[in-house]
């Protein structure tokens, strides 16, 4: 019997924000040129979007979604808060496979899905040509280089879409080392809000010697590492910088790099730097408040001091400004609110607790 599909959309590891942007990507922008790929699809949370939105689209007819999973069970997975308090908790060991829990919980959608369990290492790719590429299993530098060699090569120039799930992670580094490198041939079109998600589209053919060489942490110098990073945080909001300087941090620590405690004071600066942005923000909002209530005011003033207002073109004019004046201030202050409570209460804003201990643990001032 097939699980209830209400609950497999809360038994993901991907945000309301990606689901969206999945869905209407099949549903009104998939071509059907090529073929759709999701590499880590777990319990299926992205692959159903994807599903969702190929049954919509006149243009999928007997596409699907080839989707990718080694379908293992992990130690880590059992913290998540997807997974706590469901039927799930506890009911996979390390090293169980959960292959038939993810078929069943997308059995309404089988028709636009095929599966492929295994270890992507040993599989690749020989199904044609890729026009969307959904990654959510670069998760080391082997992983890294069997994606750029099997599927990269698949992709449609001008036409395909990729997305690195695993962007905004410190501890995927390789992701922005990897896309630096072929910067020439990816354009960054989409910051997905409130997730870890970059689009990008390609747009032209990658010459084969990139294509076929081994990436590794070697292959990069501090000065790249650090250029990556820099070009990696300019397609990114505020909120998301933070993460970004972390894993410029780890790819530093793990290559040993000479000058490392200078690098990590730069990057230190530019942490608060990216901190004062969001007081800023927190600054336009409460600005944006003061005018609102005074604008609130002058309308009420101006309805209610001077009668026949809707017979006097001026006033009438005036009041028309005040109310259009509000309605976008309205509109400003929802997604300020909305911005600043999810940066305050995410991963990442929790991630200045762990900056202020390595700074004290390099001997670096912890101000705040």
């Amino acid at each position: 019997m097939a699980t209830d599909t209400a609950s497999q959309i809360s038994l993901g590891m991907i945000s309301s924000y990606e689901q969206e942007y999945l869905h209407r990507y099949a549903s009104d922008e998939y071509s059907g040129e090529g073929e759709i790929v999701d590499l880590g699809c777990w319990l299926g949370s992205s692959t159903v979007e994807l599903a969702k939105g190929l049954q919509k689209n006149a243009s999928a007819v007997n596409r699907q979604i080839h989707a990718y999973d080694l379908f293992l069970w992990e130690s880590w997975m059992d913290p998540l808060t997807c997974v706590a308090g469901t039927p799930l908790e506890g009911k996979f060991k390390p090293g169980d496979s959960f292959f038939q829990e993810c078929v069943e919980r997308t059995e309404p959608w089988q028709k636009q899905i095929a599966f492929h369990p295994g270890d992507l290492n040993q599989m690749g790719w020989a199904g044609g040509a890729i026009e969307f590429l959904f990654i959510d299993a670069m998760k080391t530098w082997e992983l890294a280089n069997t994606i750029i060699h099997d599927f990269f090569p698949a992709l449609i120039p001008g036409r395909s879409i990729v997305v690195h799930q695993d962007f905004c992670h410190h501890y995927t580094y390789w992701i922005h080392l990897t896309m630096y490198r072929l910067r020439d041939y990816f354009e960054p079109i989409y910051d997905i809000p409130f997730s870890a998600s970059l689009v990008y589209r390609h747009i032209k053919p990658i010459p084969e010697d990139l294509l076929k060489a081994t990436y590794k942490l070697e292959s990069f110098s501090e000065d790249e590492i650090n250029a990556a990073f820099e070009y990696s945080r300019q397609w990114v909001s505020v909120d998301k910088k933070p993460v970004l300087f972390f894993g410029q941090v780890t790819a530093l620590t793990e290559l040993g790099a000479p000058n490392f405690k200078s690098q990590i004071a730069s990057v230190c600066n530019s942490f608060y730097a990216t901190y004062s942005e969001v007081s800023y923000l927190k600054f336009q909002f409460d600005q944006a408040q003061v005018k609102l209530q005074e604008l609130q005011q002058s309308q009420s003033a101006l309805s209610v001091a001077v009668p026949g207002t809707s017979k006097n073109p001026k006033l009438k004019q005036k009041l028309k400004t005040a109310r259009l004046q509000i309605g976008e201030l309205e509109a400003q202050i929802h997604g300020a609110s909305g911005r600043i409570g999810a940066m305050e209460s995410s991963k990442f804003w929790q991630l200045r607790t762990q900056w202020f201990r390595l700074k004290k643990t390099l001997g670096l001032p912890v101000n705040d």
